[in-house]
């Protein structure tokens, strides 16, 4: 593996090509073993483009699946998709760099690099301290998710067979992928609270980025160090606080809102039940994939909810998908901001970069570009309603794994074009424009005069 990195690095590419290029050759190794008969269940086999479409879902940390993931894989074959959903909830450069580490080699200039533009890692001294630290967080939290779920569910499933579906189950959860070796997801466990609470404490931690939970982390550390007075505790950052406070604005509008559009068609089930499906389903629309609800029969302004939410995904530095939540921050701070004739976007008494809102605002609009165009090349080639194809492509490019029932109904071409929104949507829309053109200028030395144009 480091002898393929170095040959990688030393070709010459930009940091973002040398991503992109990681996760194809991941995507065909891990078709490679997808395919193998070791890797299917008695009696069933996978076509090539299932397995390709199969392991780029997995690396992608999406959750479509166009075969049963309990059923048509053998043990072996889900341990090969537990592997690439791992690797890719974690990052391939990010790996990449652990696996050297991890045989006592050091990490050169030009890794570190690929890691700051694979992460977004703003200080490039800290990279390595940093991928450490993302590992310790990912397993001992995915280690506590697998306890707690197995004592959820040993005492239905059995002291044995409850082990590996946690295992799975508690991976898949933090990092987003919303794989289940269960056909229905997690329906069977619609109303069971101890398994609600784990699920959605892995996708909240895994959603809400490494560098959110490296800061909570020491702000905890330091405020039991010094006998709980707060005011000995580390200031949180912009980028900390804007995270937790949309991610929870967005939790608790996205279930109010489901469940009072979902009222009608639950009028006999429990409030209780109502509450903990609608929260549930709230938090795994953003870049999750596992459901307590079938979502094909779901109305249609609660779809529009879903989409939304995936649109808006997880946050910076995590293992979800979208826009993330803090692009969609700064979109609603620089709106509120021009509507009110101020020129400094604040927040939190804090001044934010223009060169960031105008990243963020440029991201917002390449997702919804891609998104369009993947849904205009989808229709031509499939035969399924334009809401269902536009759910498909959202929860395609932002990495949910939710859908309306198509996935294994479409065909080879529709097959691989998700495919390549399932991995445009992982590496991010900025890193597959700068990978196929050249570095942005950073400046020009010609400044042209101003002119006012008619807006409106």
């Amino acid at each position: 593996m480091r002898q393929v990195f170095q040959w990688v690095v030393g070709r010459r590419l930009s940091p973002p090509q040398l991503i992109i290029l990681s996760y194809l050759l991941a995507m065909a190794a891990g078709a490679l073993l997808l395919s193998m008969p070791w890797a299917h269940a008695r009696g069933h086999r996978l076509t090539l483009v299932d397995a390709l479409f199969t392991a780029t879902s997995a690396l992608a940390v999406t959750g479509l699946t166009t075969v049963s993931t309990g059923g048509d894989f053998s043990f072996w074959g889900q341990l090969v998709l537990l592997g690439l959903i791992q690797i890719g909830g974690l990052g391939i450069m990010t790996f990449s760099v652990f696996l050297i580490l991890l045989v006592g080699g050091r990490v050169r200039i030009s890794q570190r690099l690929l890691i700051r533009d694979a992460l977004n890692a703003p200080d490039l001294r800290k990279i390595v301290r940093l991928i450490q630290r993302i590992f310790l967080f990912t397993f001992t939290i995915e280690l506590f998710g697998t306890v707690l779920l197995y004592l959820s569910w040993q005492g239905q499933l059995g002291w044995q067979d409850a082990a590996w579906p946690a295992l799975f189950h508690a991976i898949s959860a933090f990092c987003n992928a919303g794989f289940s070796i269960w056909d229905d997801s997690l329906l069977r466990y619609q109303t069971h609270l101890p398994t609600l609470l784990v699920v959605m404490g892995l996708i909240i931690l895994g959603g809400i980025g490494f560098r959110v939970l490296e800061e909570l982390f020491e702000f905890l550390r330091r405020w039991l160090g010094s006998l709980g007075r707060p005011s000995q505790g580390l200031p949180l950052s912009l980028h900390t606080k804007l995270v937790l406070v949309t991610s929870g604005v967005l939790i608790v509008l996205g279930a109010a809102l489901l469940l009072l559009l979902e009222l009608p068609s639950q009028a006999s089930a429990p409030w209780p039940a109502r509450l903990s499906v609608a929260l549930f389903q709230a938090v795994t629309a953003r870049t999750a994939g596992l459901n307590t609800m079938a979502i094909s029969r779901l109305r249609e302004g609660s779809i529009l909810v879903l989409m939304m939410l995936m649109f808006i995904g997880a946050s910076p530095m995590s293992t979800g998908g979208g826009i993330k939540t803090v692009t969609f921050s700064l979109f609603v701070l620089s709106v509120v901001a021009t509507v009110r004739g101020r020129t400094d976007i604040t927040a939190f008494e804090r001044r934010i970069e223009r060169s960031a809102v105008l990243k963020a605002n440029l991201v917002l609009v390449m997702s919804l570009v891609i998104i369009s165009l993947g849904t205009m090349l989808l229709s031509a080639s499939e035969h399924f309603s334009l809401r269902e194809l536009a759910f498909e492509v959202v929860s395609a490019t932002n990495t949910v794994g939710l859908s309306l029932g198509i996935t294994s109904l479409l065909s080879d071409t529709g097959k691989l074009l998700v495919s390549l929104l399932m991995l445009i949507g992982r590496v991010g829309p900025l890193t597959v424009v700068l990978a196929l053109g050249r570095r942005l200028e950073q400046g020009s030395p010609v400044r042209y005069p101003t002119e006012g144009v008619i807006i409106g």
